[in-house]
């Protein structure tokens, strides 16, 4: 791949002075905040037509929490200088006037814990643009080894720099790095687009993403409705992930939210048993996982990042909490629900048949929509492929998502992509597809998105 030169960055904003900040903070006489500053490095590469354009930006953006504690209650508020600009006593304003517009029954922030210590940054390669470089040039060969051809793609390689400093002590700086790909495969004329992120090359997957994408270009010929009947759908990482970070998983985590569940907004409660007492299956919310996309060494309000299970023996586990919540279960926070990791199963991916229900291979969902309250489901297949090879490309379907999970076969093999690690694929069901399209009018709940180079808000 030909090496262009990335255009100028544009200037950055001026930097905060953080101990301004903190005396605007002290002139207000407030007791609890956090103020973290985000120095972002966001590259992109994209190329049509075998012509490369390389695009270059940096930000600078430093964002303050504050609690502001009244007669009536306690509020919590946010400002950035994305909003407010460089002038401590706006931001710190700004911060406050939202404070008091949101003023719940009072309680005490936990006390401090210390931060994980977790890997964020890939220095595999020692500059953005390289590691741009790197990630085209991995797609082109993943694309080349399995007999496609890339007609048009856009990587993105973001690095940021991070300092936090709170009331209680904490002063914490780390480093970041995230890839973002969008790409379209060709091959025989018939294109399909490839989305993921991640915060290394290998956790993309790319081999098994291109092989699997032309295995479904390359069967379009023998196409049959969705068999009648009851079938098992046995969803492999794409079709279960998505371009979603958690895809299926988020019928279980939408569950495991502390403010949801204390408002009576889940179906499910604490401890409430959703499969079988005797399950094997583990699910753990990991915020310290290894290069996990929803990794921290603390959360967005200085609190702690911990492992914590979700689902053991068939019933909900611990909640993800944040120090409010915590503090109103008398509890401690473990910084909120973030990447998954599910245990092996020891399901035989050569079955065709479970309880004279036929296995359909599924490679690809055109859609799924999860209710977050119930964790019910609705979706459609994209591609799936029948015990006899036969290629099955519409047949929409209805389950609970929640209970389908917490019974389903899982691959004995483990796969890491983004945030989730766990097993390849999983059998759900049996259940009874339509041959209708019953797709539903609302958005889809996978995200379609492709690089970001703003700044966060």
């Amino acid at each position: 791949m030909s090496r262009a030169t990335p255009s100028a960055a544009r200037p950055r904003a001026l930097t905060v002075d953080v101990s301004a900040v903190r005396r605007a903070i002290g002139e207000r006489k407030l007791g609890d905040w956090v103020i973290t500053d985000r120095a972002r490095r966001h590259v992109e590469l994209s190329a049509v037509s075998g012509r490369s354009r390389w695009r270059s930006d940096a930000c600078d953006d430093l964002q303050v929490l504050v609690r502001r504690d009244l007669p009536s209650g306690r509020g919590t508020g946010v400002a950035s200088t994305q909003e407010r600009g460089g002038d401590p006593r706006l931001l710190i304003g700004q911060a406050v006037a939202r404070a008091e517009a949101a003023i719940e029954p009072s309680w005490s922030t936990p006390p401090a814990a210390a931060a994980a210590k977790v890997e964020l940054f890939d220095d595999a390669a020692p500059s953005a643009e390289e590691a741009a470089e790197a990630l085209g040039l991995a797609l082109h060969s993943a694309a080349a080894g399995a007999g496609a051809k890339i007609a048009a793609m856009r990587v993105g390689v973001t690095r940021d720099t991070l300092a936090l400093v709170s009331a209680q002590g904490f002063e914490l700086s780390w480093q970041e790095s995230r890839l973002e790909l969008w790409a379209q495969i060709e091959r025989d004329g018939q294109r399909r687009t490839l989305r993921r992120q991640a915060r290394r090359i290998s956790e993309l997957e790319l081999p098994s993403a291109l092989t699997s994408i032309v295995a479904e270009l390359s069967s379009r010929g023998a196409v049959v409705p969705a068999p009648r009947g009851p079938v098992v759908l046995e969803l492999s990482t794409s079709a279960m992930l998505g371009d979603d970070e958690l895809g299926v998983w988020r019928a279980l985590t939408s569950q495991c939210d502390a403010v949801a569940e204390r408002r009576g907004l889940t179906r499910h409660r604490h401890g409430a048993l959703i499969g079988h007492a005797e399950s094997p299956l583990e699910v753990w919310s990991d915020g310290v996982l290894p290069f996990g996309l929803r990794s921290a060494p603390v959360g967005a309000e200085g609190e702690a990042v911990r492992r914590f299970p979700l689902l053991m023996r068939g019933a909900l586990g611990e909640l993800g909490m944040g120090p409010q919540e915590a503090a109103m279960r008398r509890r401690s926070p473990n910084g909120g629900v973030r990447n998954l990791v599910v245990n092996a199963g020891n399901g035989d991916g050569r079955t065709t048949a479970v309880a004279g229900a036929p296995v359909l291979a599924v490679s690809r969902l055109a859609f799924l929509q999860i209710d977050p309250l119930t964790g019910r489901a609705e979706g459609e297949l994209g591609h799936a492929t029948t015990p006899e090879g036969k290629v099955v490309t519409a047949g929409s379907f209805a389950l609970d998502l929640v209970a389908a999970l917490a019974t389903a076969t899982r691959s004995p093999e483990l796969v890491r992509r983004g945030a989730y690690a766990g097993p390849r694929w999983l059998r759900l069901g049996p259940l009874t597809p339509s041959r209708a399209d019953r797709r539903p009018t609302s958005s889809p709940t996978s995200s379609r998105r492709g690089c970001r180079r703003s700044c966060p808000a």
